[in-house]
This record gives structure tokens, sequence and C-alpha cells, in this order.
């Protein structure tokens, strides 16, 4: 079984695109969408409902905006209890920018044997396109510096959302930290995730994945500033408690 995780804020111009276009590209392949609506304020949860009587769709709500670490400790914690130790579990950004023609080589690349597979912007294919400036200098500087620090033979790209896991490697890591899955806010999380997740994982398989910002409608929730100050944070601690092992 394939268990799909959206997070979605204000969505109301993207969600209904990419439920369709996940859909369309799955070939007939069992799965479930989990969208966690994290607090959103505009017609994201008229259209959630609507869509459920036409995909398996299960909706997780935040009645407040709570953030992307939020988000996903919601939705990973939900597909772990859901689901069994062969399902798949799929990221997906809710706002149409995760490329859906990807689903089926990278859930494939699990049920062949890959714990983990990350669709890369740094892989030869891979990229950006359509970036506004600010937004494409913090990501090549924040994986720049987890290459450096936190490398992982095979991993080139630590902060994308979009990523194919096995659940039982979630499972374990759940099992091990609980409550401490994430401790981190904001887009943090999804370094965080990689983080704590790579020490279980046997097999990494990476995707080319040119990420388009340009599909994407509406304003983007990521504050840069605020981000960065988490990164920083973040990669502070992390050091600080890799240094001491």
């Amino acid at each position: 079984m394939l268990r799909i995780v959206i997070p979605a804020y204000n969505e109301e111009e993207n969600i209904q695109r990419c439920i369709e276009a996940i859909a369309r590209n799955l070939n007939g392949r069992d799965y479930v969408i989990n969208v966690v609506d994290d607090g959103s304020r505009d017609n994201t949860p008229k259209i959630l409902k609507r869509l459920s009587s036409r995909f398996p769709l299960k909706v997780i709500t935040h009645q407040t905006n709570l953030g992307v670490s939020a988000v996903l400790k919601s939705g990973i914690g939900q597909v772990v209890k859901d689901g069994e130790d062969t399902d798949v579990l799929v990221i997906v950004e809710g706002d149409g920018t995760s490329d859906s023609s990807l689903l089926t080589l990278m859930v494939g690349k699990v049920e062949e044997g890959y714990d983990l597979v990350i669709a890369s912007r740094y892989k030869k294919g891979g990229g950006y396109r359509r970036f506004p400036i600010k937004r494409l200098f913090f990501s090549l500087s924040a994986n720049f510096i987890f290459r450096v620090l936190f490398p992982y033979r095979g991993v080139s790209d630590y902060t994308i959302f979009y990523r194919a896991y096995r659940l039982k490697i979630l499972r374990k890591v759940l099992d091990k930290y609980k409550d401490d899955f994430l401790t981190s806010q904001h887009f943090v999380g999804n370094a965080e995730i990689l983080l704590k997740v790579m020490p279980y994982v046997g097999r990494v398989y990476e995707v080319p994945y040119l990420y388009d910002y340009g599909l994407k409608k509406g304003k983007s929730s990521l504050v840069v500033r605020k981000n960065l100050w988490e990164y920083l944070k973040f990669i502070t601690i992390t050091l600080r408690q890799k240094l001491k092992l």
C-alpha cells in the first residue's frame, strides 16, 4: 500500500491539481492520501471535503497554523499508526511542485529493496527552475552545509520534502524518539527527519528532480529569515550532539 502525506496551508489554488495529478500517475496502484490541513483560512477545507468523494482521502486538521514540522509529525504519525511495515510513505508538497510522474519510479525503488528514495535537485538531470533568488541561495547554502557537516553516502539533497520511505524504517525512528521525533520548527523538519532516519537506512537512492517553482500558484509560507535562524539553531545543536559521540 502506498500512503501519501501532503502538507497543506492555504492551498486552494493548488490542492485539487496536486491530488488529481497523483491519481493520474499511480497506474491503478492502491493508495491513501493523508492531507494535513494546517489551519487553512481559505477554501482548502471545502475543496478537500469535495475531493474526498472522488479519491481515497483522509484529512487531518490542525485548528490553527502550527508550521511544517508539526504537520510532518502529524502526518507521519498517522500513517505509521494506520499502516503496515511493508507500506511505502511518500511526502508530496501540496502546492503542485512535486513532480507526480516520479511517483511510480520512487515507490518502485522502495519495493526493489531501497529503504529511502529522494527526489534530488542535485542529481544529474535535476535542478531548480524559476526559483526566487533569495530562496535559491538559501536552499543551495543549506544543502551545501549539510553535505559537509553530516555526509551520508548517496545523499545530496537534505532539505527536499519529496521522499519515499519504507514505513518500517519510520516506525523504528518513531519508536526511538517518540514525542521528540521532530524538535525543530518550520521547514527544518525536512532535514531533521533525514538525519534521524539515515542511521536506520540500509540502501538509499536518489532520482533526478527538476523543482519548478513556477508551477506553484499563490504565496509561499516560507519566511527566509525565520527559517535561516531555525536552521542555524538546529545545525548547532545537532553538531554538538555528534561531536559528543
